[in-house]
């Protein structure tokens, strides 16, 4: 079921497998990604969720202060709401994902039992096992 689709990006939840999943169509700006971020964790919230798979083949680079704004307002909320396992297809580019990777020690910090892909598929299976 698709809950916001733009230019930039799909938000969708999974129902078979209780999962939100947002899919980026291009790189995005911190505002985008707090969009897709905020909207999800209402969904996430309200549907009592755990689950969620970032599909970024199409992102490019996290700026500082995106990753300080996903690290300290939005990781603690996420968190609060129930969220657990997270499911990362990385980015195509070489130097964004090697720049993804360096962001997920806050999250490990804080007990998300997180996996990073080279594509969607072992993603879903992956998370249908979780």
């Amino acid at each position: 079921m698709i809950i916001k689709e733009t230019d930039n990006y799909i938000l969708a939840y999974l129902e078979e497998s209780e999962t939100m999943i947002h899919t980026l169509k291009t790189a995005v700006t911190i505002e985008v990604w707090q969009d897709i971020l905020t909207t999800g964790l209402e969904f996430l919230k309200k549907h009592n969720l755990t689950k969620w798979i970032s599909d970024n083949r199409k992102n490019g680079r996290i700026s500082d202060e995106g990753a300080d704004w996903i690290h300290n307002d939005w990781l603690p909320r996420a968190k609060e709401a129930g969220w657990r396992t997270w499911a990362v297809v990385e980015p195509e580019n070489f130097s964004s994902r090697l720049n993804q990777r360096m962001h997920k020690s806050p999250f490990l910090a804080e007990g998300i039992n997180l996996a990073f892909f080279p594509n969607l598929r072992n993603a879903l299976e992956w998370i249908r096992e979780q």
